[in-house]
């Protein structure tokens, strides 16, 4: 990743003209300095903040210098006066890479200049990446892709499904992508689908707060990594959805399914948790402020999605998860098998986790049964579907243990294993995966695309 690069160069004009170039990547701007506001006004002096111990201090204290360079942001304008306010060059980098990563301006370029006067800044100049009408445009489909999620997420009764929701939406949509630095950003996210660590945690933080959640985007310069802290129920709590959505090196059919696979090892977490594994560094930071000791609780630690390996999906207010288990010896279809669960929360803690299906399946090649990965649990129209190796299956209210009575809804009428499917509605088409062994390659796997119309 590229180092921090910050130049200053001075011109001699009545004011002296700066300028900082630009080559900075996203991580200096989420490298905070602690050092921060060398210049105390005394408008800010009597705000309050809220009982819960927060980060928005820049955003109380530098309310109306941030609102100004906001609405110069949104009219892409090209000097920005702040002569007013008088703030000094390490405010104004302060508040720049506060707006940077809270605010969502993908648009503007880390670098700028500014005129100032010896003492304060008097005006600054921005420069952007996108034109005015590109940026509208993009905006227009950041709102649309937030207002959806948000108006999904909020179907669901507890804050914990509607904050799993969101991470379920973007773990399952977004890929994890370091070819174009450009696109680490919410714009990345949500429009492209295609992002970075700032992007995904960005996208998590705009949606939740939108749905009233207070969240923030949390950085370690040492991690080269930034996720999310998020408030519940008076505590705080990590969420990184980036981490829970594996990048593969290598694919194998039987363990790495193309149908949004994720998990949940770090959602909901406590910082002890955290520090226990990759997440360990002495630097993590939110708008620049320690924040070691900040989320203590550890509720969910154990909770019973901690060693999901695959994402659940919802019905009818219930989830539901599958797991694939069989004997240690397979011979036939009836040692392997897996089950599927419904999971009703109660409130943002209590849940009821009940079997509703153990069903008897496996792939085989020749005269060799194996273990299938898991059933592939799929959502559509408020349905749950799943696979065997012989055809999609839609879960039934009246279906029994066995399976029986579920809806065949797609028949595999290759010689070949179905490994894999994948729905997706907005282009109207689900993806079937279908095999010979579990090597994923030309010679030995093939993908299908069908219709949704015309079985679902």
């Amino acid at each position: 990743m590229k180092k921090i690069l910050a130049l200053l160069m001075a011109v001699l004009f009545v004011f002296g003209v700066y300028y900082v170039i630009d080559g900075t990547s996203f991580n200096e701007l989420v490298s905070f300095s602690s050092n921060t506001a060398s210049v105390t006004v005394e408008r800010y002096s009597n705000r309050k903040f809220e009982s819960v111990q927060n980060f928005d201090e820049i955003a109380f204290k530098y309310e109306d210098v941030i609102d100004e360079i906001s609405k110069g942001y949104e009219k892409h304008s090209n000097s920005i006066s702040l002569k007013q306010y008088k703030i000094s060059v390490d405010e104004l980098k302060t508040i720049a890479e506060y707006l940077s990563i809270n605010n969502g301006y993908y648009y503007v370029k880390n670098g700028y200049s500014f005129y100032e006067n010896g003492e304060y800044v008097v005006n600054m100049c921005p420069s952007y990446i996108y034109s005015a009408e590109e940026t509208a445009k993009y905006n227009a489909q950041i709102n649309d892709a937030v207002n959806k999620i948000v108006q999904e997420a909020l179907q669901f009764k507890t804050d914990i499904e509607r904050l799993l929701y969101v991470h379920d939406y973007i773990v399952d949509n977004i890929q994890y992508d370091e070819s174009n630095s450009n696109n680490n950003n919410i714009y990345g996210a949500l429009v492209l689908k295609n992002t970075m660590c700032i992007g995904y945690s960005e996208a998590f933080s705009r949606i939740a707060n939108k749905m009233g959640y207070k969240t923030y985007v949390v950085s370690s310069e040492e991690l080269k990594h930034a996720w999310n802290m998020v408030l519940l129920d008076g505590c705080y709590y990590f969420v990184d959805c980036t981490w829970d959505d594996p990048v593969f090196s290598e694919i194998y059919l039987s363990s790495d399914p193309i149908s949004g696979y994720g998990c949940y090892k770090y959602f909901m977490c406590s910082e002890k948790l955290f520090r226990s594994g990759e997440h360990n560094a002495s630097d993590w930071e939110i708008n620049g402020s320690d924040i070691k000791g900040t989320a203590l609780s550890d509720i969910y630690d154990q909770y019973f999605w901690r060693d999901y390996e695959s994402l659940m999906r919802h019905s009818n207010g219930s989830w539901f998860h599958d797991y694939g288990y069989g004997e240690e010896n397979v011979s036939s279809v009836k040692d392997v098998k897996f089950s599927i669960d419904r999971i009703l929360f109660k409130d943002n803690v209590n849940c009821d986790v009940k079997i509703v299906r153990t069903i008897n399946t496996c792939w085989k090649t020749g005269i060799m049964f194996y273990l299938c990965f898991d059933s592939t649990l799929q959502s559509y129209n408020n349905a749950v579907y799943y696979m065997k190796a012989d055809g999609i299956y839609k879960l039934t209210d009246g279906g029994r243990f066995n399976g029986k009575d579920d809806l065949l809804v797609f028949k595999n009428t290759t010689d070949e294993n179905i490994y894999d499917f994948d729905i997706d509605a907005g282009k109207g088409k689900f993806k079937v995966v279908y095999g010979s062994t579990d090597e994923n390659t030309e010679k030995n796997s093939s993908e299908v695309d069908y219709n949704i119309a015309d079985y679902f």
